[in-house]
C-alpha cells in the first residue's frame, strides 16, 4: 500500500450517538478497518475488529517507517476509537474456511473485510540471505530491531527494486541505517516512477544512485549468500493500459551490480489462500474482490470489503475513503433489513 504524508481520519467527537443493536465485524485494522470501525461506532453500532497481529494499525504500524507515521500519533489516532466503545482483538486472525460467511451465522449482523495485502511479489522464491522484501524489511523497523538490521546494512551497498513510495521508504531507511551506497532500480523512466515528486528529488539529495531502464533479472549467490544482480536494460515502447509506455527488454544487454543487500520493493498481493475465509464472495484472477465501489459491497449479501484487498495496491487515502463508504453502505443495509423485519 502507498502512503500520503497527509491523513486526518478525524475519529474525535463529542456526539451524542443512540446505540443500535446490530454488531458489526470489521477483519483487519489498518486504515480502512478503522476508518470505517469509528464510523460505525459514531453511528451506535457494536463494532468489533479483528487483528491478526499484536496490535492494531495495519501497514500503518508495520508497514510505514516512524518518520512517515510516528507510532505515538497512530496511538493517539486509536485511542478515540477504543473511546467510541470499539472492541479490538489483536493476535486474533480469522483464518478457517469460510470464516467470514460464519461471522454472519455467529451473531454480527454485518462484515467488513479490509485485510490489505500482505504476500509480497518476490523477484524469484529462493532463500537467499541478503534479501529482504520491503515488508520485512520495515516491519523489523517498526518492531524495534533497527540494531539487528543495522548490522547487515551499515557499511554496505544496497539495492531496492521498485519505483513506488514504498521503495522510496526503504531507501531512506537503508541510508538512515548507513549504507554505503544504496541504489534504485527501476525498468522505467524518471517520469514514469510512482512515488511522488518530492519523493525522489529527496532520495535524489540523500545521496541515493538511480539505476533507471533497468530490469533486474535474478540474483547472483554463493553458498546462498547474496553477491549481486544481474540487470538488463530497457526502452519506453508503447503505452500500456496504464497509459505509461511499456518498458522493452534489449538483447544482449545483461550486466551485473555488485550489491551485498536487496530490498524488493515491488508490489504485493492476496494471499493464496485468502479466498477460503470468503468462498461465496466473488474475486478477480488475482484474488482482489470485485465491490461495488460507490458501496463497497461484494456478492454477498451482508459482506462488504475495502482499501487494498478490494482494490489492489492503492494509496492509504483511498483506503480510508473506502472505510468512510462502507460504513454508510452497513448503516444503509442494516437500517433497511431492519425496517424490512418490523413488516
Amino acid at each position: 500500500m502507498e502512503h500520503s504524508q497527509n491523513l486526518d481520519f478525524d475519529f474525535k467527537t463529542d456526539e451524542k450517538f443512540e446505540k443500535k443493536e446490530n454488531a458489526v465485524a470489521i477483519i483487519g485494522s489498518g486504515p480502512a478497518g478503522l476508518t470505517c470501525a469509528a464510523e460505525l461506532a459514531k453511528s451506535g453500532y457494536k463494532v468489533t475488529v479483528f487483528e491478526s497481529k499484536s496490535e492494531a494499525g495495519g501497514v500503518l504500524r508495520y508497514g510505514v517507517p516512524e518518520h512517515r507515521f510516528p507510532l505515538e500519533y497512530l496511538k493517539k489516532e486509536i485511542q478515540p476509537i477504543k473511546d467510541l466503545g470499539v472492541i479490538f482483538k489483536c493476535d486474533s486472525p480469522v483464518n478457517s474456511d469460510s470464516a467470514v460467511e460464519d461471522l454472519l451465522k455467529n451473531g454480527y449482523d454485518a462484515v467488513f473485510i479490509a485485510t490489505g495485502l500482505w504476500k509480497p511479489t518476490r523477484l524469484n522464491n529462493k532463500n537467499i540471505s541478503g534479501v529482504y522484501t520491503s515488508t520485512d524489511f520495515l516491519s523489523l523497523m517498526r518492531e524495534n530491531k533497527a540494531e539487528q538490521l543495522k548490522n547487515h546494512i551499515s557499511g554496505k551497498t544496497v539495492a531496492v527494486i521498485g519505483g513506488g513510495s514504498v521503495a522510496i521508504d526503504s531507501i531512506e531507511t537503508a541510508l538512515k541505517l548507513e549504507a554505503k551506497d544504496v541504489y534504485l532500480i527501476y525498468r522505467r523512466s524518471f517520469l514514469q516512477m510512482p512515488a511522488e515528486e518530492d519523493e525522489k528529488m529527496h532520495i535524489l539529495n540523500a545521496g541515493a544512485h538511480l539505476l533507471l531502464l533497468n530490469l533486474p533479472v535474478d540474483y547472483i549467490e554463493e553458498n546462498g549468500k547474496l553477491k549481486g544482480v544481474i540487470l538488463r536494460r530497457t526502452e519506453l515502447g508503447k503505452e500500456d493500459n496504464d497509459g505509461r509506455r511499456k518498458p522493452v527488454e534489449v538483447p544482449n544487454s545483461d550486466w551485473t551490480l555488485k550489491v551485498d543487500t536487496i530490498i524488493e520493493a515491488i508490489g504485493s498481493n492476496a494471499e493464496d489462500n485468502s479466498t477460503k475465509l470468503y468462498p461465496s464472495v466473488s474475486v478477480d484472477n488475482k484474488n482482489i474482490i470485485k465491490i461495488n465501489p460507490e458501496s463497497c459491497e461484494t456478492s454477498v449479501k451482508g459482506i462488504f470489503a475495502g482499501g487494498d484487498i478490494a482494490n489492489g495496491p492503492s494509496l492509504i487515502i483511498k483506503a480510508v475513503r473506502d472505510g468512510k463508504k462502507a460504513a454508510i453502505a452497513i448503516n444503509d443495509y442494516l437500517n433497511n433489513r431492519s425496517k424490512k423485519n418490523e413488516k
